[in-house]
């Protein structure tokens, strides 16, 4: 069970990633965030951020599924959580920043049931 919410969760730390990167662009920003009071546009925040969850992600999928399969299922993962900013640019673009933090904030509701104490799963590793 924890291996699936594992998986959710690099999951939607790669969408929030991938959103990041699409949005450290300033074109795809000025797309997404037009009446935005920013002079200049956080894209080196945005750059950054972005490939540090995508980094946070590919640990996550390894440390559900082991270093080799986890990485070959990361490229999966990536794959799909890729298609997100691309349609949403195409038919929604002021819907990504939503999005992104939406799948941001959901990874880090999951992170106490990954790594916190006391989980059932845990438990039961412990025992035997």
């Amino acid at each position: 069970m924890i291996e699936i919410i594992t998986t959710f969760t690099a999951f939607a730390t790669a969408i929030a990633g991938m959103i990041g990167l699409c949005l450290a662009k300033e074109r795809h920003y000025r797309l997404a965030l037009p009446l935005s009071k920013l002079a200049e546009p956080p894209r080196r925040r945005l750059f950054w951020g972005g490939w540090v969850l995508l980094l946070v992600s590919v640990l996550l999928s390894m440390s559900a599924w082991g270093v080799g399969t986890g990485f070959s299922g990361w490229f999966g993962i990536l794959t799909v959580a890729a298609l997100f900013p691309v349609v949403l640019l195409s038919y929604a673009p002021r819907w990504l920043p939503g999005l992104g933090w939406a799948a941001l904030m959901s990874a880090a509701s999951a992170w106490p049931l990954i790594f916190g104490r006391g989980s059932p799963s845990q438990e039961a590793r412990l025992r035997i």
